[in-house]
């Protein structure tokens, strides 16, 4: 108990006093004019009697609002593709105070050494970054492989790191509801720590979503209909609503909310997967909830969702409210709409003024543990990427992954195309390119290799190390040559993403920190991507994010079909299935 504070309190002399502030109350949802007393980096006293409180320091908000200060529920920090320490940077100065993350990108990569870099290079920053153990390292063991697998000992000694949570994303649902061995193995361990489990179940429904519940997973963020939705939160699932660079289930979760008396509890906001031009060009979490603001969810609701609601969801009761005895994380905002801060303090301190950091942030020591990752399968040539055709064949029946409009969801397509010198004949005029998967984490993973469409590639290829989630080496083209020079090219630069058009590299993205990260700060690593986003425009792909099909492509938990290095997955049946037709 502090009680220094409570002297404070009944003197009414305290080290801050914020004046004139329009205090947003998450627990009524009332808006109250009021004065902020602080001391010891806590929230004494709010009261309306102005001029009462007294402090050597004075901040005369000036009428702007004052709002808890922002929680994400849920974020991969490694798709920001910076360090911890740079996303701090960067999402700070946007009102961000706390983080949920779940690293199980770079686990995939790195296993626990990866994640314990993550705890490490979160240490001592303006923001909280609370850590969830990765579940699914692979994701689904059969069908992908990873550079490390996490079992429940592994669980088990992530849980015992000082900021960690709980158990992150289950996405194992097969395995959740048949009691895979494994699986069952480390929700046990969760429970045995009493932590809580996060979820991912995109379509669950009726007696399955009722299984997946009653094993452990408490949340979720994929989230594909207004029913879902509204089933997910009377099943008592926290959904995770999300604005993310890929997806956003907003707009779902505005319609569920219209046909529900309140706003429930359980329902909280979170960012999953931002890239780094996003973040630079619309903020963090206080855009998702202008983007709730947008849709009609009310503005203290939107605020709710990203501060009370998710500290209580993960005991963090020491935040997500301005209230007596709460840290002083608080940011001062002119608008709710926007909710762009002109203040952000923590722990009473001002760290953000008008869009930037105040204070200074010590760039992150990465450690050789951490870099050379892309360790390529011995013997791996040009004519590895490609599928053979047998002999006496002049044209065969293929099953493509086909990319829509959304990138998330893919579909099974079943084409027929011609047959060039033993290979299947892949064009832009067909919009068919070729895909192959190579396992880059040295464990003699081999090659996937099938075919996609719709991406509306016209010329070219593109190889990526971050391809979620088991981050092997993604290339997709029309030529085997450029191809390989793609392939070669990021395992040249230690992992990122590299764009070769007739032999030359085009564009490149160099993200050395497990092939995922950059140890440049955001603004940089923006820059370069917005430049070979721009060529991949040029180059026909469509859409805001030219990028982000191709980072999912090997994804095998969310529908319908994915290709990893095992070969093309049916996610729905959950088996191996040919690109070729026999």
């Amino acid at each position: 108990m502090d009680t220094s504070l409570i002297d404070c309190i009944m003197k009414r002399e305290y080290s801050l006093v914020i004046r004139n502030a329009r205090v947003v109350n998450v627990f009524t949802g009332e808006i109250i004019d009021a004065d902020i007393g602080i001391a010891g980096g806590k929230i004494g006293e709010i009261t309306t009697d102005r001029g009462t409180l007294h402090a050597p320091v004075y901040i005369d908000a000036e009428g702007q609002f004052a709002i808890p200060g922002l929680i994400d529920s849920h974020v991969h920090i490694e798709s920001s593709m910076v360090t911890p320490r740079w996303f701090c940077a960067a999402v700070v100065p946007h009102g961000t105070t706390t983080v949920v993350a779940d690293p199980h990108e770079i686990a995939n990569v790195l296993g626990v050494e990866g994640v314990r870099f993550m705890h490490s290079d979160s240490d001592n920053l303006p923001l909280q970054v609370f850590l969830q153990a990765p579940s699914c390292v692979p994701a689904v063991p059969a069908f992908e492989t990873a550079g490390a697998e996490i079992g429940a000992q592994e669980v088990t000694e992530m849980l015992e790191f000082d900021r960690a949570l709980g158990l992150g994303e289950v996405m194992d649902i097969a395995g959740v509801i048949n009691r895979d061995p494994r699986m069952m193995s480390i929700l046990s361990a969760a429970a045995k720590a009493t932590r809580v489990v996060s979820g991912h179940a995109p379509g669950l429904r009726s007696k399955e979503l009722a299984a997946y519940v009653a094993a452990g997973p408490q949340s979720d963020h994929e989230n594909l209909s207004v029913d879902e939705i509204l089933d997910k939160i009377r099943a008592g699932m926290v959904v995770e609503a999300r604005y993310s660079s890929h997806s956003e289930s907003i707009s779902l979760l505005a319609q569920a909310l219209e046909s529900l008396p309140s706003l429930p509890t359980n329902v909280v906001l979170c960012t999953d997967d931002t890239l780094p031009t996003d973040l630079m060009r619309r903020g963090h979490i206080n855009h998702v909830i202008s983007q709730c603001v947008r849709r009609g969810i009310k503005p203290v609701d939107a605020i709710r969702m990203a501060t009370w609601n998710p500290a209580v969801r993960f005991g963090l009761t020491d935040r997500g409210a301005i209230a007596p005895g709460k840290r002083a994380d608080i940011c001062l905002v002119p608008d709710l709409e926007n909710c762009e801060p002109a203040l952000v303090l923590v722990g009473g301190c001002e760290v953000a003024r008008d869009g930037r950091l105040i204070i200074e942030v010590q760039e992150s020591q990465i450690a050789d543990s951490v870099r050379g990752t892309v360790i390529l399968p011995e013997g791996l040539s040009p004519e590895s990427l490609l599928i053979d055709v047998p002999e006496g064949r002049d044209q065969v029946t293929i099953t493509a992954i086909h990319v829509g409009e959304v990138p998330l969801v893919t579909e099974r397509r079943t084409l027929t195309l011609p047959v060039r010198d033993g290979k299947v004949a892949v064009s832009p005029e067909a919009d068919v390119a070729a895909v192959a998967v190579v396992e880059r984490h040295g464990r003699g993973g081999g090659v996937g290799r099938g075919f996609v469409s719709g991406l509306n590639l016209k010329e070219g290829a593109l190889a990526t190390t971050v391809s979620h989630d088991s981050h092997n080496v993604v290339v997709v083209g029309y030529d085997s040559s450029d191809m390989w020079a793609a392939v070669k090219e990021v395992e040249r630069i230690g992992g990122g993403v590299a764009f070769v058009c007739n032999g030359e590299v085009a564009a490149r993205l160099e993200l050395s920190v497990a092939g995922l990260m950059s140890p440049r700060p955001v603004p940089e690593v923006a820059s370069e991507l917005r430049s070979l986003q721009r060529c991949l425009t040029e180059s026909g792909i469509r859409g805001d994010d030219p990028l982000m099909g191709f980072l999912i492509l090997s994804l095998p938990v969310i529908p319908e079909v994915r290709l990893t290095n095992a070969g093309l997955v049916d996610v729905v049946k959950q088996e191996i299935i040919p690109a070729v037709s026999p």
